[in-house]
């Protein structure tokens, strides 16, 4: 497969890094335009390509309380003029209740030499659209277009935002992607943690060789990361497997382990399940049944009586609602309906407990890489002797027990007991969100 030349490549490419020279775009806004402008038009790039990519930035720098500070700096050139309105605005999405607002500055550099710069009462803050209608959140997006953008204009723009963990076990995770559709002349990562940081990184399609690392005993730990030129990759290979990515990328966190998010993560469950009545829901329960089949009358009674309504404001994008409310509702999301179930599951006797999942296509979780940031689903796991079983609360459309969704070799952490395992699902249609 076309993954197994990446580090190879990588590697051609590191060498020719190593002799890049100095550019004008290296400082953030410089004031030399003229330079910047003829650096960018002396590097010569396909006609069939829209844009080249002259430097993506990431800057993370983690502070003693956790909160994450991130920069994200691009600079590009556009080739052709059909390909402007495609590269001609800027966006970025957050959740006030853990991240700050992102601040913006951006600038097109005509090539007439004229600069013109983002206009900060054209920006816009307002709220996320969700591409499902069942969902209800109070993420928001901030969105800007930019001016002056036609064939030739060279872009600079620069995000910051402030992220904090969403428990401070959790730490902060996260991706930084290599999108080498287009060109790439310089792609550059660094983080910066403060000493005794549990900072972990790993790469996908990425040499880690190519990864300089600096923590000696006492000092800040510290990563850098510096590819380019890249050529524009042509060949694209659909419907990989979990563990295979479609673009290299680098995954980091500041978690400290697995073992210490599943705790935390658990008593958060069980304390909105210890208080919980699901009397309501159990009267028509056979329990002199097999536990098999409790679970498959349990999951169905949910389905009959609680639909499918995500209500995610604040940390209710994490933290489940009360099953007490899940009832009164009759509606909750997919971390609300699973933990509602693992209550009733308990109430029959049977061992229940959350297990999250980041769902659908794509790469999966890496193990190496803690954190629950990129966990997008809950379901059920039941510890049932000989044949446990994984319960989506949000299936309707499936047999209890049996999952043929896309989400079937996706790793799924789970609580129990006092050991957090890990292991693969038999899938099932992905809730939208937490």
């Amino acid at each position: 497969m076309a993954l197994l030349h990446w580090p190879r490549m990588l590697l051609t490419l590191a060498a020719r890094a190593e002799t890049r020279g100095a550019q004008p775009w290296d400082s953030a806004f410089t004031s030399d335009t003229v330079g910047v402008f003829k650096a960018a038009a002396q590097i010569q790039v396909p006609a069939d390509q829209p844009v080249d990519i002259l430097l993506e930035d990431y800057r993370y720098n983690f502070s003693p309380d956790g909160r994450l500070h991130e920069t994200y700096r691009k600079v590009y050139r556009i080739v052709r003029q059909d390909s402007a309105a495609g590269w001609s605005s800027i966006e970025r999405q957050y959740e006030p209740w853990r991240d700050s607002r992102p601040t913006l500055r951006a600038r097109v550099i005509t090539s007439d030499g004229v600069i013109h710069s983002l206009d900060p009462k054209t920006v816009a803050d307002a709220p996320a659209a969700d591409a499902d209608p069942d969902v209800f959140t109070d993420a928001r997006v901030l969105r800007a277009p930019l001016p002056a953008v036609a064939a030739g204009a060279v872009v600079e723009y620069e995000l910051s935002i402030d992220p904090r963990p969403a428990f401070s076990e959790a730490g902060v995770s996260g991706r930084v992607s290599v999108f080498d559709s287009v060109p790439i002349e310089q792609f550059h990562v660094v983080l910066d943690a403060p000493r005794g940081t549990p900072l972990k990184t790993i790469a996908r399609g990425i040499d880690e060789r190519l990864i300089q690392r600096s923590s000696p005993k006492g000092a800040t730990p510290h990563m850098e990361l510096d590819l380019g030129p890249l050529k524009a990759r042509k060949d694209f290979e659909s419907n990989l497997p979990f563990n295979v990515p479609t673009w290299p990328y680098l995954a980091f966190t500041t978690a400290q382990s697995w073992q210490t998010i599943a705790p935390r993560y658990s008593a958060i469950v069980d304390a909105q399940i210890d208080a919980a009545d699901v009397r309501p829901l159990m009267a028509s329960i056979d329990r002199t049944a097999l536990p098999a089949t409790i679970a498959a009358q349990l999951a169905s009674q949910l389905h009959r009586n609680i639909r499918y309504i995500g209500v995610e404001f604040g940390d209710a994008a994490i933290v489940p609602a009360r099953p007490d409310d899940v009832m009164q509702r009759k509606y909750g999301d997919c971390k609300d309906k699973s933990v509602l179930l693992a209550a009733m599951l308990r109430a029959a006797g049977l061992k229940a407990n959350i297990a999250l999942l980041d769902s659908g296509f794509g790469p999966d979780t890496d193990p190496e890489i803690p954190g629950v940031d990129r966990f997008d689903h809950a379901i059920v796991y039941v510890e049932i002797p000989g044949k446990p079983m994984w319960i989506d609360a949000t299936a309707i459309e499936y047999r209890i027990g049996r999952h043929d969704g896309p989400d079937r070799h996706c790793r799924a952490n789970r609580r129990m007991g006092t050991r957090n395992l890990r292991g693969s699902i038999q899938g099932f249609r992905p809730c939208h969100n937490h």
